[in-house]
């Protein structure tokens, strides 16, 4: 993994860490299906299961706010976001993957954001690549 991944994210609020068991409580008690491995965050499990859900020939939404999601995009992966703007393969979520998550470390591809895009042509984006 980056070694830089999620550095500057600061621990878990204990208060919150406190009412996780009872939304896990909760959540069985719904009967809705409860995936959790220590030591994984969530978000590599849902990849995981997508990834899965594709070789098995399913069609998958992912629901979520996480950007991160746009690199699972393709044609039988799409992302539902709480904000009402859902992805897909077709509309942005490559060049906010090339650009790396907020806040969260990644690296990216350098020259992309909201500054570097801007200042690249399709000329230069082949030059580089």
């Amino acid at each position: 993994m980056f070694t830089d991944y999620k550095a500057n994210r600061p621990p878990t609020p204990p208060e919150l860490k406190q009412h996780i068991p009872r939304v896990i409580e909760m959540v069985r008690n719904m009967g809705v299906p409860l995936l959790m491995t220590s030591g994984v965050e969530a978000d590599d499990i849902i990849g995981t299961v997508a990834r899965r859900g594709i070789e098995s020939g399913l069609h998958v939404s992912v629901v979520s706010p996480d950007k991160d999601f746009f690199q699972l995009l393709g044609p039988r992966v799409r992302q539902l976001r709480p904000n009402g703007r859902n992805g897909d393969a077709s509309n942005g979520g490559d060049y906010d993957t090339q650009k790396a998550g907020d806040g969260g470390g990644a690296a990216g591809t350098n020259g992309f954001g909201p500054h570097g895009f801007k200042e690249l042509s399709a000329r230069g984006l082949v030059s580089i690549f």
